[in-house]
C-alpha cells in the first residue's frame, strides 16, 4: 500500500475554489488580482479574496471560510480520536505539491508516483 498526500497552498486553494464555485473567469481574475505571496492560512487568503471585484464575493468568501473551518474541525476531531494530524506530510510515503499544475498534470504525477512505488496494480496492470 502507498499513501499519498496532495499538498495545495492556501493561495492555490482559493483560486481553485473561485474557479469551481463561481466561474473560470472569477478564478482568472483572482489570479491577476490576489497578491501572490505565501499565505499562512486560508483565513489570510480569504481576507484578501473578500476585496475582489466579483459579484457576490462576500457570500463566496463566507462559504470558502466555512469549508476551511469544517476542515479544521475534522482535523481536530481526528487528532483527538487517533492522536495525529492527518495533514502532516511526514505521515505519507509521498507528498505531491499540486500548485500551479493542471488536473491532468497532477494526475500524471500521482500515477507516476504510484507506478514508481509498485502501485501499478491500482490501475489494472
Amino acid at each position: 500500500m502507498v499513501s499519498l498526500y496532495l499538498q495545495c497552498s492556501p493561495y492555490e486553494r482559493a483560486l481553485r475554489y473561485l474557479e469551481r464555485e463561481v466561474s473560470p473567469e472569477a478564478g482568472a481574475e483572482a489570479e491577476l488580482e490576489l497578491p501572490k505571496h505565501p499565505y499562512t492560512s486560508l483565513q489570510a487568503v480569504a481576507t484578501e479574496m473578500a476585496h475582489l471585484d466579483i459579484q457576490g464575493i462576500k457570500a463566496v468568501t463566507a462559504t470558502f471560510l466555512g469549508n476551511a473551518n469544517r476542515d479544521e474541525d475534522d482535523a481536530s476531531r481526528y487528532k483527538a480520536l487517533y492522536g495525529f494530524d492527518y495533514r502532516e506530510g511526514a505521515l505519507y510515503d509521498k507528498v505531491i505539491n499540486v500548485d500551479e499544475r493542471s488536473r491532468e498534470a497532477n494526475f500524471g504525477k500521482v500515477v507516476a508516483s504510484l507506478q514508481g512505488r509498485g502501485g501499478g496494480a491500482w490501475f489494472g496492470s
